[in-house]
């Protein structure tokens, strides 16, 4: 089915390709969150339908709740099973659907009700007009109970989930800082093991399968760390005990080095696994509005960079020179620029799509924070390491949502770069 509809802001007039199912007069559609497309239905709008050949005048209305797209997308699957696993959702012997995977498919999701001009205006006449929320109860046949079951039950599900994800993301960054040489070695080759192990096995379960990307995920990341420690360290001995070099083209060459190490199989794995790019956002995205958070961002930490190095990473003032500063410009935005594309990708691209589908947009961005702002839990840059990870968990934060509202990690990358400056540039004046 094709809708054409006007925008809201811009008057302009847009057409967009959508899955269906009709029942009588109403047709119902379900579509990803993030589109854009369905917002301008929000309160009813007029919009005409092409379906089978024939145009068709409707009015489309959106249904946001998400116990309320629940409870109806329970109720279409119980109607409809056969569409079960275009939402990565199980039916049981008897017909029903999970009720805790129809839970998670609706967190990052919405319903489009339309109803056909005919049914409309007799509804309007007759005064039974129904408002978006009673939508899922009345053409679907769901029921508060439903919603409420659904609930309680969504909430226990989501709950384990993060503790789950959470566990699973500390476990790649937390737990080495506190280990000796030997046993670190040892670790992070035994964990992207595990993590590789897990994967294959819900790969083989038809009931577990949709957990696959997940752990695969985990999989690169610990695999990724493993090479940068094993590489990195066999050059740089006193890497693995998280000392950097005592040079300035040193410190940027080891990092240019590790970001090489951690981007290249990352991409590389994630073709072998049949994924595009884009699930890891490595693609423009909305990529005007990423180069203006970006740089607007990164010019605020440029300008500001001075007197941050010297209060939070104690930065020597009399080493930042103007003369020095010019001469460390060239180490400092490439040093900056490719640790930004490294956590950026690392942190944040791996993942946090693969949590979206399961958590939602705001818990997934909390999560991935929670693991980035921990993980720097070894730094030795700055004397005021509480403050240092409150500041990374809130950075981590904004990061995540630029990413999501972008659809890319170049703002991202950019506005990392610029909150890195004051850490470079501390470290510099300090060799």
């Amino acid at each position: 089915m094709l809708i054409t509809f006007t925008g809201r802001k811009s008057g302009k007039v847009f057409a967009t390709p959508v899955n269906y199912v009709r029942e009588g007069d109403d047709i119902t559609v379900f579509s990803y969150r993030h589109r854009a497309w369905w917002r301008n239905l929000r309160g009813g709008a007029p919009v005409t339908l092409r379906v089978k050949g024939q145009d068709l005048k409707a009015v489309g209305e959106s249904i946001e709740d998400k116990n309320a797209v629940a409870a109806g997308l329970l109720a279409y699957l119980r109607k409809m099973p056969h569409y079960a696993k275009y939402f990565q959702v199980t039916i049981d012997p008897n017909g029903q659907p999970n009720p805790e995977e129809v839970a998670r498919a609706a967190q990052n999701r919405v319903m489009i009700r339309f109803r056909l001009a005919r049914a409309w205006r007799c509804s309007q006449n007759s005064n039974e007009a129904q408002t978006a929320q009673d939508f899922p109860k009345i053409i679907l046949g769901s029921t508060k109970q439903d919603e409420k079951e659904l609930g309680s039950k969504d909430i226990l599900y989501r709950l384990g989930l993060f503790t789950l994800f959470l566990t699973c993301g500390l476990s790649i960054f937390v737990p080495s800082i506190f280990m000796t040489e030997d046993i670190k070695t040892i670790y992070k080759i035994a964990i992207p093991i595990l993590f590789l192990l897990s994967a294959v096995l819900l790969h083989r379960n038809k009931h577990l399968e949709k957990y696959f990307q997940v752990f695969y995920a985990f999989f690169m990341a610990s695999l990724v760390s493993a090479l940068e420690h094993i590489v990195v360290g066999a050059i740089w001995p006193k890497y693995k005990e998280g000392i950097l070099p005592s040079a300035v083209d040193g410190i940027v060459f080891q990092k240019l080095l590790s970001t090489l190490l951690v981007a290249i199989p990352i991409v590389l794995l994630t073709k072998i696994s049949g994924k595009e790019m884009a699930s890891i956002y490595l693609r423009k995205g909305k990529l005007r509005l990423g180069l203006v958070i970006g740089l607007a961002t990164f010019l605020i930490f440029l300008l500001t960079s001075v007197p941050a190095a010297t209060v939070l990473f104690g930065a020597r003032g009399q080493n930042l020179t103007s003369e020095n500063l010019i001469s460390w410009a060239p180490w400092v935005a490439a040093f900056v620029l490719s640790n930004g594309l490294r956590e950026e990708l690392w942190f944040r691209g791996l993942f946090l799509k693969k949590y979206e589908s399961f958590l939602g947009v705001d818990t997934s961005n909390f999560l991935q924070a929670i693991i980035f702002s921990l993980a720097h839990l070894g730094s030795q840059y700055t004397p005021f390491l509480l403050i240092f990870l409150v500041i990374t968990f809130f950075l981590g934060l904004a990061f995540g949502a630029v990413i999501q509202k972008t659809d890319s990690l170049m703002g991202s990358i950019l506005f990392h770069a610029g909150t890195d400056i004051p850490a470079v540039l501390g470290y510099f004046s300090s060799i």
